[in-house]
């Protein structure tokens, strides 16, 4: 151009375009797992419902015959520990519905959600397999009226997982701990969790969220890919910081 050469550069952001091809990568078999988790699962909702309603009729006839009671304290348990299973029983059939769907338009089921509960719901679900492996779990949630705006099902799904690989991290620390922390940040919500277990390696931190990418001999890969896809899902963004003898943390940006 006018006697001078020119060197044009063009910029384009294609990590929208990347994050295609990783679902694309993994969606066909993820149809197939969802068909069997889903044929799992379904009886064990059932059963959980079924031993729900037995245990209603249970507290009506101790009403009647209260010298016949058992301890209260763990008929509450009890109950407890139905729900438990069967509100995780629902969750992952939906889960495993929107996964073998994946092919189709999503349509998340949008609720507000009181963080505070939600980490509350994580707290039941996981504290007692971690308490029996000695780890500490910490939840904190800053201002205690967080709100959110999700599908609460797939949200829990990306924390229990986050958990899970926290739990291996720390099985070897001498006092393994895992924090999940709740707060507002710039108009956004944000969900982190920290541990202060084994670091990731700095030249694996850029392929974590790529589907069957694994450093552990037992692992399938799929866990963070699918933490990834539910953020994107909600327009949100998950990221990872590691540091050799500090530890890890993931944060959900919403």
């Amino acid at each position: 151009m006018q006697q001078r050469f020119l060197l044009l550069v063009a910029l384009k952001n294609v990590s929208a375009t990347v994050d295609a091809t990783e679902t694309e990568a993994w969606q066909k078999l993820l149809r197939v797992m969802t068909h069997e988790i889903m044929n799992s699962v379904a009886p064990i909702a059932s059963l959980a419902d079924s031993l729900g309603r037995h245990l209603q009729q249970e507290r009506e006839k101790y009403r009647q015959e209260p010298e016949t009671a058992p301890d209260p304290e763990l008929l509450r348990d009890i109950e407890e520990g139905i729900s438990i299973i069967k509100k995780r029983s629902d969750g992952l059939l939906r889960f495993a519905h929107f996964y073998r769907n994946l092919n189709k338009p999503q349509h998340l089921l949008l609720t507000t959600i009181y963080v505070q509960e939600l980490l509350n719901s994580i707290d039941g679900l996981m504290r007692p397999q971690l308490e029996e492996q000695g780890v500490e779990l910490i939840c904190k949630v800053l201002p205690q009226g967080l709100q959110l705006h999700a599908d609460v099902n797939l949200l829990e799904q990306v924390l229990i997982n986050l958990i899970l690989n926290a739990k291996r991290a720390v099985q070897d620390r001498p006092k393994p701990q895992i924090v999940l922390l709740a707060h507002a940040e710039n108009g956004k919500t944000v969900i982190e969790v920290q541990y202060n277990g084994s670091s990731i390696p700095e030249e694996l931190l850029e392929n974590i969220f790529i589907p069957f990418f694994t450093s552990h001999k037992d692992g399938s890969g799929i866990g963070l890919s699918l933490a990834k896809h539910i953020m994107l899902l909600h327009k949100g963004s998950i990221q990872v910081e590691s540091e050799e003898g500090i530890g890890t943390l993931f944060r959900l940006v919403l």
